[in-house]
């Protein structure tokens, strides 16, 4: 595409040394990105992450889970909030905000058992002795859990099929650089109440999502604000209900094939790849020079 004229970012293409000249004064495409971690001002294009797979697998996925989760009531399922995944360290303390808030909120079922089932598969904390982030300080309460015994919080995988048993999901960032999770795609789908820890990051659907699809938690008002969701039955059901939609309007396989056609045809558009792409001599001098 540099060859023949458009403008690509580098970095995503292998191209000559003699097309640098034309990348330095091209306007480059913004890429597709899976999330951003930081908001929506960050560049790029948000598109459906990778962990939703081809939509013949996520079809048989979501079905799975919907006939389990139909299996259960929601008044006979464990009212706790229910989380499963890995803490695990990183080099740089920039990545570290995932990790944070995961031992934050497993930290939570030590201090308040009757509400939180949130524990960790690895159970890799930083030391904050050895390893300080001044960005990420743990608070005085999660110290003292971390101090006490942490690796008694570690607890074994548990297939999403079975997250149907608890009424409540909790979301928690990553644990690579704290963007997104990809346990996210499931929980709309298992006919809980779903819980998002407070994070910058946004994924292609969040801005349908408000605090009638979701309650947003951290760790000064996780156990009041769930206190009170666990007494307000209203809530619940306009929650769940409108969970469901989000699996049903915004995940469902037909969605995300809806939404990539949507973007490419007008990402093809406004970026007049069809000057290339639709020329059959320009498309053939172009593939030949593809270097894959």
């Amino acid at each position: 595409l540099v060859r023949e004229g458009c403008a690509t970012p580098f970095q995503l293409t292998r191209v000559k040394p003699r097309s640098w000249s034309l990348q330095k004064t091209a306007k480059p495409l913004p890429r597709f990105v899976i999330a951003k971690r930081h908001g929506y001002a960050q560049c790029g294009l948000l598109v459906p992450n990778c962990y939703f797979e081809d939509l013949k697998r996520w079809r048989h996925i979501t079905k799975l889970i919907r006939g389990e989760a139909r299996n259960r009531t929601f008044a006979s399922r464990d009212d706790r909030a229910f989380w499963r995944g890995s803490i695990r360290t990183q080099p740089e303390c920039a990545d570290e905000m995932g990790n944070f808030a995961r031992t934050q909120a497993v930290a939570l079922s030590a201090r308040h058992p009757a509400l939180f089932d949130v524990r960790c598969l690895d159970c890799d904390v930083r030391d904050e002795a050895t390893k300080p982030c001044d960005a990420y300080k743990f608070d005085e309460d999660t110290r003292k859990v971390i101090a006490d015994d942490f690796a008694k919080l570690h607890a074994p995988h548990v297939g999403k099929q079975l997250f149907s048993r608890y009424k409540y999901q909790l979301n928690l960032p990553g644990s690579v650089s704290g963007s997104y999770s990809r346990n996210l795609n499931h929980l709309w789908s298992v006919g809980s109440v779903v819980m998002m820890w407070d994070a910058p990051f946004v994924e292609f659907y969040y801005p349908a999502l408000s605090d009638e699809t979701h309650v947003t938690v951290d760790i000064q008002n996780a156990a009041e604000k769930f206190s009170a969701l666990r007494n307000d039955q209203q809530r619940q059901q306009k929650l769940l209900a409108n969970a469901e939609r989000v699996s049903q309007e915004l995940l469902c396989p037909s969605c995300l094939e809806s939404y990539w056609r949507k973007l490419i045809r007008r990402y093809r558009s406004y970026f007049r790849l069809d000057a290339v792409l639709d020329d059959r001599d320009t498309l053939r001098r172009l593939l030949a020079g593809l270097d894959v």
